[in-house]
Protein backbone atom coordinates (compact mmCIF):
# COMPACT_ATOMS: atom_id res chain seq x y z
CA UNK A 1 0.00 0.00 0.00
CA UNK A 2 1.29 3.08 -1.01
CA UNK A 3 0.64 6.78 1.00
CA UNK A 4 -0.76 8.96 -1.26
CA UNK A 5 -1.79 11.78 0.91
CA UNK A 6 -3.37 14.76 -1.09
CA UNK A 7 -3.89 18.82 1.19
CA UNK A 8 -6.76 17.77 2.92
CA UNK A 9 -8.44 21.52 2.02
CA UNK A 10 -8.12 20.81 -1.69
CA UNK A 11 -9.53 17.01 -1.39
CA UNK A 12 -12.52 18.16 0.50
CA UNK A 13 -13.58 20.64 -1.98
CA UNK A 14 -12.90 18.25 -4.99
CA UNK A 15 -14.92 15.62 -3.12
CA UNK A 16 -18.15 17.79 -2.10
CA UNK A 17 -18.42 19.67 -5.31
CA UNK A 18 -18.38 16.53 -7.68
CA UNK A 19 -20.54 14.54 -4.84
CA UNK A 20 -23.19 17.38 -5.02
CA UNK A 21 -23.21 17.30 -8.62
CA UNK A 22 -24.19 14.10 -8.99
CA UNK A 23 -26.10 12.71 -6.01
CA UNK A 24 -28.77 15.56 -6.46
CA UNK A 25 -30.49 13.25 -8.50
CA UNK A 26 -30.87 10.89 -5.51
CA UNK A 27 -33.72 12.77 -4.30
CA UNK A 28 -36.00 11.03 -6.82
CA UNK A 29 -34.22 7.67 -6.52
CA UNK A 30 -36.37 4.51 -5.63
CA UNK A 31 -34.28 1.48 -6.86
CA UNK A 32 -31.56 0.59 -9.42
CA UNK A 33 -31.51 1.61 -13.16
CA UNK A 34 -31.94 -2.28 -13.96
CA UNK A 35 -34.93 -4.35 -13.19
CA UNK A 36 -34.60 -8.08 -14.11
CA UNK A 37 -37.91 -9.91 -14.13
CA UNK A 38 -36.75 -12.93 -13.07
CA UNK A 39 -39.65 -15.70 -12.17
CA UNK A 40 -39.80 -16.96 -8.41
CA UNK A 41 -39.91 -20.41 -7.58
CA UNK A 42 -41.89 -21.82 -4.59
CA UNK A 43 -40.07 -23.56 -1.32
CA UNK A 44 -36.67 -23.03 -2.90
CA UNK A 45 -33.59 -20.76 -1.61
CA UNK A 46 -33.91 -18.10 -2.88
CA UNK A 47 -35.17 -20.04 -6.76
CA UNK A 48 -32.44 -22.22 -6.77
CA UNK A 49 -33.26 -25.60 -7.33
CA UNK A 50 -32.90 -27.65 -4.77
CA UNK A 51 -30.20 -29.31 -3.44
CA UNK A 52 -29.38 -26.02 -1.84
CA UNK A 53 -28.69 -24.89 1.75
CA UNK A 54 -32.43 -23.19 3.47
CA UNK A 55 -32.86 -20.74 5.27
CA UNK A 56 -35.29 -22.03 7.66
CA UNK A 57 -36.71 -25.51 7.12
CA UNK A 58 -40.53 -25.31 7.08
CA UNK A 59 -41.13 -27.99 9.70
CA UNK A 60 -38.10 -28.60 11.91
CA UNK A 61 -38.10 -32.15 12.84
CA UNK A 62 -35.76 -33.90 16.07
CA UNK A 63 -31.99 -33.70 14.92
CA UNK A 64 -32.58 -31.58 11.78
CA UNK A 65 -29.26 -30.46 10.90
CA UNK A 66 -29.27 -26.52 12.30
CA UNK A 67 -29.43 -23.89 9.28
CA UNK A 68 -28.12 -20.05 9.45
CA UNK A 69 -30.93 -17.57 9.68
CA UNK A 70 -31.00 -14.78 6.99
CA UNK A 71 -29.78 -12.05 9.59
CA UNK A 72 -26.26 -10.35 10.07
CA UNK A 73 -22.97 -12.93 9.35
CA UNK A 74 -25.09 -15.67 9.15
CA UNK A 75 -27.15 -14.48 6.15
CA UNK A 76 -24.28 -13.74 4.08
CA UNK A 77 -22.42 -16.77 5.10
CA UNK A 78 -25.62 -18.88 3.47
CA UNK A 79 -25.15 -17.17 0.36
CA UNK A 80 -21.37 -17.59 0.24
CA UNK A 81 -22.03 -21.71 0.95
CA UNK A 82 -24.57 -21.57 -1.61
CA UNK A 83 -22.96 -19.66 -4.48
CA UNK A 84 -19.79 -22.25 -3.42
CA UNK A 85 -22.33 -25.27 -3.94
CA UNK A 86 -23.14 -24.32 -6.95
CA UNK A 87 -19.80 -23.52 -8.31
CA UNK A 88 -18.21 -26.64 -6.94
CA UNK A 89 -21.11 -28.83 -8.66
CA UNK A 90 -20.30 -26.78 -11.84
CA UNK A 91 -24.05 -25.99 -11.63
CA UNK A 92 -22.97 -22.50 -13.74
CA UNK A 93 -26.58 -21.50 -15.30
CA UNK A 94 -28.15 -22.28 -11.50
CA UNK A 95 -24.79 -20.17 -10.49
CA UNK A 96 -25.20 -17.30 -12.54
CA UNK A 97 -29.23 -17.00 -12.24
CA UNK A 98 -28.50 -16.77 -8.80
CA UNK A 99 -26.47 -13.67 -9.43
CA UNK A 100 -28.42 -12.03 -11.63
CA UNK A 101 -31.72 -12.60 -9.55
CA UNK A 102 -29.70 -10.80 -6.89
CA UNK A 103 -28.29 -8.16 -8.89
CA UNK A 104 -31.88 -6.83 -8.83
CA UNK A 105 -30.98 -5.51 -5.79
CA UNK A 106 -34.47 -6.82 -4.56
CA UNK A 107 -33.09 -9.12 -2.15
CA UNK A 108 -31.88 -8.26 0.77
CA UNK A 109 -30.94 -10.04 3.94
CA UNK A 110 -33.06 -9.48 7.32
CA UNK A 111 -30.96 -6.68 8.22
CA UNK A 112 -31.57 -4.79 5.03
CA UNK A 113 -27.85 -5.30 3.21
CA UNK A 114 -28.25 -6.36 0.15
CA UNK A 115 -27.66 -10.62 -0.64
CA UNK A 116 -25.52 -9.21 -3.65
CA UNK A 117 -23.10 -8.69 -0.72
CA UNK A 118 -22.96 -11.94 -0.33
CA UNK A 119 -21.51 -12.94 -3.87
CA UNK A 120 -18.87 -10.72 -3.42
CA UNK A 121 -18.00 -12.52 -0.22
CA UNK A 122 -17.98 -15.74 -2.28
CA UNK A 123 -15.95 -13.82 -4.99
CA UNK A 124 -13.52 -13.39 -2.16
CA UNK A 125 -13.47 -16.25 0.77
CA UNK A 126 -13.84 -19.14 -2.23
CA UNK A 127 -12.02 -18.01 -5.49
CA UNK A 128 -10.38 -15.55 -4.30
CA UNK A 129 -7.85 -18.35 -2.32
CA UNK A 130 -7.33 -19.58 -5.95
CA UNK A 131 -3.87 -21.12 -6.78
CA UNK A 132 -1.11 -18.60 -7.78
CA UNK A 133 0.54 -18.40 -11.37
CA UNK A 134 -0.94 -16.55 -15.14
CA UNK A 135 -2.92 -20.03 -16.05
CA UNK A 136 -3.90 -21.23 -12.66
CA UNK A 137 -6.81 -18.57 -12.11
CA UNK A 138 -8.48 -18.55 -15.72
CA UNK A 139 -7.84 -22.15 -15.39
CA UNK A 140 -9.72 -22.80 -12.80
CA UNK A 141 -12.81 -20.65 -13.87
CA UNK A 142 -12.42 -22.05 -17.61
CA UNK A 143 -15.32 -24.54 -17.24
CA UNK A 144 -17.87 -21.18 -16.18
CA UNK A 145 -16.98 -19.21 -19.24
CA UNK A 146 -17.35 -21.75 -21.55
CA UNK A 147 -20.56 -22.66 -20.06
CA UNK A 148 -21.41 -18.52 -20.25
CA UNK A 149 -18.78 -16.85 -22.29
CA UNK A 150 -21.16 -13.99 -21.15
CA UNK A 151 -21.19 -14.30 -17.86
CA UNK A 152 -20.77 -11.56 -15.77
CA UNK A 153 -20.57 -13.64 -12.55
CA UNK A 154 -17.37 -15.29 -13.92
CA UNK A 155 -15.71 -12.03 -15.16
CA UNK A 156 -16.41 -10.40 -12.21
CA UNK A 157 -14.87 -13.31 -10.10
CA UNK A 158 -11.62 -13.46 -12.85
CA UNK A 159 -10.93 -10.12 -11.67
CA UNK A 160 -11.42 -10.79 -7.70
CA UNK A 161 -9.08 -13.84 -7.93
CA UNK A 162 -6.30 -11.73 -9.90
CA UNK A 163 -7.18 -8.92 -7.04
CA UNK A 164 -6.55 -11.71 -4.05
CA UNK A 165 -3.63 -12.98 -6.01
CA UNK A 166 -2.25 -9.89 -6.48
CA UNK A 167 -2.41 -8.72 -2.44
CA UNK A 168 -1.48 -12.41 -1.72
CA UNK A 169 2.23 -12.00 -3.71
CA UNK A 170 2.52 -8.13 -1.73
CA UNK A 171 1.83 -9.00 1.39
CA UNK A 172 -0.34 -6.79 3.98
CA UNK A 173 2.71 -4.88 5.05
CA UNK A 174 3.95 -1.35 4.64
CA UNK A 175 5.34 -0.49 1.48
CA UNK A 176 8.88 -0.86 2.66
CA UNK A 177 8.06 -4.39 3.80
CA UNK A 178 7.15 -5.71 0.02
CA UNK A 179 10.03 -7.42 -1.93
CA UNK A 180 10.96 -6.02 -5.71
CA UNK A 181 8.99 -9.90 -6.80
CA UNK A 182 6.34 -8.80 -4.52
CA UNK A 183 5.87 -5.45 -6.29
CA UNK A 184 6.01 -6.92 -9.81
CA UNK A 185 3.60 -9.84 -9.42
CA UNK A 186 1.04 -7.33 -7.56
CA UNK A 187 0.98 -4.67 -10.56
CA UNK A 188 0.90 -7.65 -12.97
CA UNK A 189 -2.23 -9.12 -11.45
CA UNK A 190 -3.60 -6.07 -10.69
CA UNK A 191 -3.11 -5.41 -14.15
CA UNK A 192 -4.71 -8.57 -15.18
CA UNK A 193 -7.79 -7.96 -13.28
CA UNK A 194 -8.45 -4.13 -14.70
CA UNK A 195 -8.07 -5.82 -18.50
CA UNK A 196 -10.65 -8.55 -17.45
CA UNK A 197 -13.15 -5.54 -16.15
CA UNK A 198 -12.74 -3.40 -19.20
CA UNK A 199 -12.91 -6.13 -21.56
CA UNK A 200 -16.50 -7.27 -19.65
CA UNK A 201 -17.95 -3.97 -19.42
CA UNK A 202 -20.61 -4.78 -22.51
CA UNK A 203 -22.32 -7.41 -20.33
CA UNK A 204 -21.01 -7.53 -16.78
CA UNK A 205 -21.09 -3.70 -16.69
CA UNK A 206 -24.87 -4.01 -15.59
CA UNK A 207 -23.92 -5.57 -12.51
CA UNK A 208 -23.41 -3.65 -9.13
CA UNK A 209 -20.40 -5.35 -8.48
CA UNK A 210 -18.52 -4.62 -11.15
CA UNK A 211 -18.33 -1.28 -10.59
CA UNK A 212 -17.29 -2.37 -6.91
CA UNK A 213 -14.55 -4.55 -8.44
CA UNK A 214 -13.50 -1.89 -10.59
CA UNK A 215 -12.98 0.79 -7.69
CA UNK A 216 -10.94 -2.05 -5.57
CA UNK A 217 -8.80 -2.49 -8.15
CA UNK A 218 -8.30 0.94 -8.88
CA UNK A 219 -7.37 1.56 -5.22
CA UNK A 220 -4.48 -1.45 -5.71
CA UNK A 221 -2.99 0.79 -8.70
CA UNK A 222 -3.24 3.87 -6.89
CA UNK A 223 -5.55 5.73 -9.46
CA UNK A 224 -6.23 9.02 -9.07
CA UNK A 225 -9.09 10.14 -6.75
CA UNK A 226 -10.15 12.15 -10.19
CA UNK A 227 -10.24 8.56 -11.60
CA UNK A 228 -11.82 6.90 -8.36
CA UNK A 229 -14.76 9.58 -8.64
CA UNK A 230 -15.17 8.93 -12.08
CA UNK A 231 -15.69 4.99 -11.56
CA UNK A 232 -17.99 5.67 -8.18
CA UNK A 233 -20.32 8.28 -10.14
CA UNK A 234 -21.00 5.93 -12.71
CA UNK A 235 -21.61 3.22 -10.04
CA UNK A 236 -24.01 5.47 -8.44
CA UNK A 237 -25.91 6.96 -11.42
CA UNK A 238 -26.89 3.45 -12.38
CA UNK A 239 -27.03 1.88 -8.50
CA UNK A 240 -28.38 4.46 -6.49
CA UNK A 241 -29.40 2.48 -3.81
CA UNK A 242 -26.39 0.11 -3.61
CA UNK A 243 -24.69 1.41 -0.44
CA UNK A 244 -21.47 -0.63 -0.57
CA UNK A 245 -19.99 1.68 -3.58
CA UNK A 246 -20.29 4.49 -0.59
CA UNK A 247 -18.34 1.79 1.19
CA UNK A 248 -15.28 1.64 -0.62
CA UNK A 249 -15.27 5.14 -1.55
CA UNK A 250 -14.47 5.90 2.03
CA UNK A 251 -11.86 2.98 1.92
CA UNK A 252 -9.82 5.70 -0.78
CA UNK A 253 -10.50 8.41 1.33
CA UNK A 254 -8.63 6.84 4.33
CA UNK A 255 -5.42 8.52 5.29
CA UNK A 256 -2.85 5.81 4.35
CA UNK A 257 -4.47 6.32 0.92
CA UNK A 258 -5.78 9.28 -0.79
CA UNK A 259 -7.64 11.15 1.82
CA UNK A 260 -7.41 11.82 6.20
CA UNK A 261 -10.93 11.34 8.54
CA UNK A 262 -12.03 15.26 7.76
CA UNK A 263 -12.35 13.70 4.20
CA UNK A 264 -14.27 11.18 5.38
CA UNK A 265 -16.75 13.22 7.53
CA UNK A 266 -17.09 15.33 4.33
CA UNK A 267 -18.44 12.39 2.46
CA UNK A 268 -20.57 11.01 5.02
CA UNK A 269 -22.27 14.88 6.00
CA UNK A 270 -22.65 14.76 1.72
CA UNK A 271 -23.50 11.26 0.66
CA UNK A 272 -26.23 11.91 3.65
CA UNK A 273 -27.29 15.63 2.27
CA UNK A 274 -27.95 13.88 -0.68
CA UNK A 275 -29.81 10.55 0.24
CA UNK A 276 -33.53 10.19 -0.19
CA UNK A 277 -35.40 11.76 2.91
CA UNK A 278 -36.87 8.32 3.80
CA UNK A 279 -33.26 6.96 3.67
CA UNK A 280 -31.54 9.83 5.16
CA UNK A 281 -31.05 8.57 8.50
CA UNK A 282 -30.53 5.41 7.85
CA UNK A 283 -27.52 6.09 5.42
CA UNK A 284 -26.31 8.16 8.23
CA UNK A 285 -25.86 5.28 10.68
CA UNK A 286 -24.83 2.76 7.94
CA UNK A 287 -21.75 5.34 6.80
CA UNK A 288 -20.74 5.66 10.42
CA UNK A 289 -21.40 2.12 11.37
CA UNK A 290 -18.60 1.13 7.98
CA UNK A 291 -16.56 4.19 9.15
CA UNK A 292 -16.64 2.60 12.79
CA UNK A 293 -15.11 -0.53 11.20
CA UNK A 294 -12.57 1.27 9.48
CA UNK A 295 -10.69 2.64 11.90
CA UNK A 296 -8.20 1.45 14.69
CA UNK A 297 -9.41 0.23 18.69
CA UNK A 298 -8.07 4.00 19.49
CA UNK A 299 -10.35 5.70 17.46
CA UNK A 300 -13.77 6.96 18.89
CA UNK A 301 -15.66 8.24 16.12
CA UNK A 302 -17.65 10.55 18.65
CA UNK A 303 -14.75 11.69 19.84
CA UNK A 304 -12.37 11.73 17.42
CA UNK A 305 -14.67 12.28 14.32
CA UNK A 306 -17.38 14.18 15.76
CA UNK A 307 -19.98 11.36 14.61
CA UNK A 308 -23.56 12.19 16.22
CA UNK A 309 -24.99 9.83 18.73
CA UNK A 310 -28.12 11.32 18.51
CA UNK A 311 -28.40 10.99 14.51
CA UNK A 312 -27.18 7.41 14.46
CA UNK A 313 -29.74 7.18 17.14
CA UNK A 314 -32.21 7.67 14.74
CA UNK A 315 -30.50 5.59 12.13
CA UNK A 316 -30.77 2.53 13.93
CA UNK A 317 -34.75 3.11 14.92
CA UNK A 318 -35.57 3.44 11.60
CA UNK A 319 -33.59 0.23 10.99
CA UNK A 320 -35.67 -1.49 13.62
CA UNK A 321 -38.87 -0.33 12.48
CA UNK A 322 -37.78 -0.93 8.35
CA UNK A 323 -36.08 -4.30 9.78
CA UNK A 324 -37.32 -5.93 12.59
CA UNK A 325 -36.56 -9.06 12.51
CA UNK A 326 -32.36 -8.35 12.68
CA UNK A 327 -30.87 -9.58 16.18
CA UNK A 328 -27.87 -7.95 14.05
CA UNK A 329 -28.70 -4.64 13.81
CA UNK A 330 -30.11 -4.38 17.10
CA UNK A 331 -27.09 -6.13 18.57
CA UNK A 332 -24.71 -3.06 16.53
CA UNK A 333 -27.52 -0.72 18.04
CA UNK A 334 -26.57 -1.55 21.47
CA UNK A 335 -23.12 -1.83 20.91
CA UNK A 336 -22.86 1.88 19.58
CA UNK A 337 -25.07 3.10 22.24
CA UNK A 338 -22.75 1.81 24.62
CA UNK A 339 -19.56 3.18 23.42
CA UNK A 340 -21.39 6.77 22.79
CA UNK A 341 -21.88 6.32 26.34
CA UNK A 342 -25.74 6.40 26.09
CA UNK A 343 -26.45 3.33 28.60
CA UNK A 344 -30.02 3.77 29.22
CA UNK A 345 -30.82 2.48 25.68
CA UNK A 346 -28.12 -0.07 25.93
CA UNK A 347 -29.59 -1.75 28.80
CA UNK A 348 -33.35 -1.52 27.06
CA UNK A 349 -31.60 -3.07 23.82
CA UNK A 350 -29.99 -5.75 26.17
CA UNK A 351 -32.75 -6.83 28.07
CA UNK A 352 -34.74 -7.23 24.42
CA UNK A 353 -31.54 -9.41 23.36
CA UNK A 354 -30.84 -11.09 26.24
CA UNK A 355 -28.82 -14.45 25.24
CA UNK A 356 -29.53 -13.83 21.61
CA UNK A 357 -27.39 -10.78 21.67
CA UNK A 358 -24.28 -11.15 18.73
CA UNK A 359 -21.31 -10.56 21.01
CA UNK A 360 -19.17 -10.40 17.38
CA UNK A 361 -21.36 -7.26 17.54
CA UNK A 362 -18.67 -5.57 20.01
CA UNK A 363 -15.74 -4.31 20.05
CA UNK A 364 -12.86 -6.06 21.66
CA UNK A 365 -12.13 -3.32 24.24
CA UNK A 366 -16.03 -2.50 25.04
CA UNK A 367 -17.36 -6.08 25.10
CA UNK A 368 -20.84 -6.92 26.24
CA UNK A 369 -19.29 -7.52 29.75
CA UNK A 370 -17.90 -4.28 29.91
CA UNK A 371 -20.92 -2.60 28.62
CA UNK A 372 -23.16 -4.74 31.09
CA UNK A 373 -21.03 -3.49 34.25
CA UNK A 374 -21.52 -0.58 33.02
CA UNK A 375 -25.27 -0.75 33.17
CA UNK A 376 -25.17 -2.26 36.44
CA UNK A 377 -23.22 0.92 37.55
CA UNK A 378 -25.55 3.08 36.43
CA UNK A 379 -28.78 1.35 37.97
CA UNK A 380 -27.64 1.22 41.43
Amino acid sequence: MRNAFRRTGMLVSMLVSMLVSMLGFLLLATGPAVAIDIPQQEDTCDGIPRPCISDRPRSPTPGAVWTPSDDGPSGETRVVENAALLFAHKRFIDLDALITRYSTLEYRFDDGRFKLSGISAFFDQTLGSLANGESSIPGQLKPWTTANPNSAGAAIATAAAWRNAAWRARGQGYASTVSTEGWRLFHERLRLALKTLKDSESYAGTNPLWHLEYLRVNLGLDASMADQLTIYERGTKAFPTFFPLHFQMMVALLPQWHGSYQDEVAFIDTVTAHSPPALRAQTYTRLWWYANQLTDLNVDIFRDMRASWPRMKEGFESLLKDYPNSRWNKSNYASFACVAGDIRTYARLRADLGNKIYATAFPSNTSTDVCDERARGQTT
